[in-house]
């Protein structure tokens, strides 16, 4: 049985009249372990508006009306500002200067050296180095700015997201076919495999997918690393995150109360009515995730956004997010104009993402938050 020492530690915010405290927060010892836990705030208080300046848009569509980008999956900027956008349909990456000017495709499709089947996720590394993972070749590649090959790492494992950490560390997530867990933890470059100190239980089928709609069931598991190098990872199963050092030590958690909204409608008749295929606990009553992607920005505010069902006929007006302090306490709700679909990215005091344009085809944007 779990034991819980509540502390007297209550987070409030206080009016300026001398109007009642109201508690948004509770800190609590669970098994050792400090747990911030975030209750609920009414929507129009917690709706916290900020400006969101489109700096620099790339794609949409071109004047005849053919798409720029066709399927970018990932995009990054390195400390000069070039912009990289990762298309895994071409199976390349197209980079553009800082005014949103083309200047090369990077890596092509193909089995060798520099080249790619399915490229999933990239990331710039401090120093300009560009990594790419590959779940389909079991590979990550490293490419230079300027798009000279650097080295392959093979692995043993299904990479399809990670992050670069300090002194050359990949820290990623991949399921384990032996435990039917999905882990993160450190890639060990020489083995090509994954110590993992965090895991979430995995069940196949993950997702349902056809030409109406795509279905995650809420195993998505999402990391980011701080500026302090504080891993910050949860599963979309529960809104609780664990906060760990990089050696894997839980240092605490924090949490945000909130009722899981369960599947309706049309989308709930596809999914109960299909063949049960494995142990998949929601299969016969699903919910969504609690959350889709986890970020942290240059003030170490951690920036989780929510789940928003997938229809292939609709465009989001807005993209919400939940914004914490990097102690884990919530501080308000923000809303992005349109359908931002990929992870921000927050560099250079610019927010960089891959959004939906009104047209329906992909474009990559820049804003400028103004608070």
């Amino acid at each position: 049985m779990k034991r819980i020492a509540p502390l007297v530690l209550l987070g409030c915010f206080v009016a300026l009249s001398c109007a009642k405290k109201e508690a948004t927060f509770i800190t609590e010892t669970i098994d050792g372990v400090r747990v911030v836990r975030n209750l609920a705030v009414k929507p129009e208080k917690a709706l916290r508006r900020l400006r969101f300046v489109e700096d620099l848009s790339i794609g949409g569509e071109e004047a005849a009306g053919e798409p720029l980008l066709y399927s970018p999956t990932d995009i990054d900027a390195d400390s000069s500002g070039n912009i990289y956008i990762l298309d895994i349909r071409d199976a390349l990456i197209r980079k553009f200067d800082e005014k949103g000017s083309f200047v090369r495709t990077i890596g092509r499709r193909g089995q060798g050296p520099g080249e790619f089947e399915g490229p999933a996720a990239m990331e710039v590394a401090p120093g300009g180095t560009i990594v790419v993972a590959d779940p389909y070749q079991t590979r990550l590649t490293a490419m230079a700015p300027n798009g000279d090959f650097i080295k392959t790492t093979l692995l043993k494992v299904w990479i399809a997201d990670f992050s670069c950490g300090p002194e050359g560390m990949i820290i990623a997530g991949c399921p384990d076919s032996e435990s039917s867990e999905y882990r993160v933890g450190t890639l060990d470059l020489e083995t090509g495999r994954i110590t993992g100190f965090f895991s979430q239980a995995a069940y196949w089928p993950a997702r349902f997918q056809d030409k109406k709609m795509t279905y995650d069931f809420p195993y998505l598991v999402r990391w980011a690393l701080s500026s302090t190098n504080k891993l910050f990872v949860g599963s979309a199963v529960d809104y609780e995150i664990s906060v760990m050092n990089l050696r894997g030590d839980l240092e605490f958690k924090f949490k945000k109360d909130r009722e899981r909204i369960p599947v309706q409608g049309e989308m709930l008749k596809k999914i109960t009515s299909r063949p049960l295929m494995g142990p998949n606990p929601y299969m016969n009553n699903p919910y969504y995730p609690v959350f889709e992607s986890l970020v942290i920005d240059e003030r170490d505010r951690v920036w989780i956004q929510h789940y928003q069902p997938k229809l292939a006929d609709r465009t989001n007006q807005e993209t919400l997010y939940d914004v914490f302090s990097p102690e884990g306490m919530f501080l308000f709700e923000t809303r992005i104009p349109g359908h931002i679909y990929s992870k921000l990215v927050f560099k250079n005091g610019f927010i960089y993402a891959l959004k939906k344009a009104d047209s329906g085809y992909p474009k990559a944007v820049r804003l400028k938050l103004e608070e």
